[in-house]
């Protein structure tokens, strides 16, 4: 709820989610807009709801939140990163543990990290770099999908000096995404 600076969770009760049931799952900072920001609510293996979210400002500014009953009216909350641009998280149907693609900003060169969570709460987490800061560049808009094997998929996009936008597309090695192979899908001048 970007008005109120808040995030919410909505728990449909009914097919047509005629009628819900909404929980605030943090107030402290103003949400990220949606076009720097992408916030994905997936269900875990318990049916209980995971999420990765972005703050503008006070930190900690990434934030997974576990979910423990169907309405988030409680949930155990981790810092993931010092600073984030952009983000897509997804379940791995082998572990029912979150893996998250983000945007990382930090010290003024934008990297693409992968992040394997080991634990429910990712309170422990393997994190990666996909593909290292390149000169003159950021990266945008990260999507993570995960393949038959629980490997990550990834499309991002790359704006080159402001003047030449890249549609890239890393595939993870591993579950951990310790190493990644990058190409270019397009590129518009």
């Amino acid at each position: 709820d970007y008005a109120s600076s808040t995030y919410k969770f909505a728990q449909c009760l009914d097919a047509a989610c005629s009628s819900k049931a909404t929980t605030t799952v943090d107030t402290n900072d103003t949400p990220l807009p949606q076009e720097s920001n992408r916030n994905l609510d997936v269900v875990s293996s318990t049916g209980f709801a995971m999420m990765a979210y972005g703050r503008s400002a006070a930190g900690p500014p990434m934030i997974f939140a576990q979910c423990t009953d169907a309405a988030c009216t409680s949930r155990a909350t981790t810092s993931l990163a010092s600073a984030v641009d952009g983000l897509s998280l997804r379940v791995s149907p082998f572990d029912g543990l979150a893996r998250i693609a983000y945007v990382d900003p930090a010290g003024g060169a934008d990297t693409l990290k992968f992040i394997q969570c080991t634990n429910a709460a990712c309170t422990t987490k393997n994190t990666n770099t996909v593909n290292p800061s390149e000169t003159n560049t950021s990266f945008r808009y990260p999507s993570l999908v995960l393949d038959a094997n629980g490997n990550g998929l990834m499309s991002y996009g790359l704006d080159v000096s402001g003047a030449n936008m890249k549609l890239r597309f890393a595939q993870c090695a591993n579950a951990a995404c310790t190493s990644a192979t990058t190409s270019t899908i397009t590129s518009v001048a």
